[in-house]
């Protein structure tokens, strides 16, 4: 049984990726993936990289999303995010092979800053290949 509707709304520095109406969105949140119903109580999250889903009225649909924040208020959740991706827009080839890459570099990265930038990266990777999948 689908919830009642509420607004999302998924901004990058470059353009409002999704607005409209949904029953359900799950978000990358730092501590774990969150769902977010109607009438959420209002909240302020940081996001990792990784995939948003949403339902509404014309199905299930996934974005792969960078870092950032997201509010919940009032019945709207806005999130503010480096990149959104649909799968369309992604290469999962190269999503692979940079996942690949990273992993490579990880297992022998020892400075403590390289380590948490390349995990970031791998997070990125992995969330593109997870999208990407979708498509195919």
């Amino acid at each position: 049984m689908d919830g009642h509707p509420f607004s999302v709304e998924i901004v990058t520095p470059t353009e409002q990726k999704f607005s409209g109406e949904v029953t359900i969105v799950t978000l990358p949140g730092v501590q774990g993936e969150m769902g977010i119903l109607a009438g959420h109580a209002p909240l302020l999250a940081m996001l990792d990289p990784g995939e948003v889903k949403y339902r509404n009225s014309q199905g299930e649909f996934h974005i792969a999303v960078g870092e950032g924040f997201a509010t919940v208020a009032g019945n709207k959740v806005v999130c503010l995010v480096d990149f959104a991706l649909e799968p369309s827009e992604i290469s999962v080839e190269t999503a692979r092979l940079d996942a690949d890459r990273i992993e490579k570099e990880l297992e022998d990265e020892r400075r403590p800053e390289a380590l948490d930038r390349l995990r970031q990266e791998l997070k990125i990777a992995r969330a593109k290949v997870k999208v990407g999948d979708r498509q195919q």
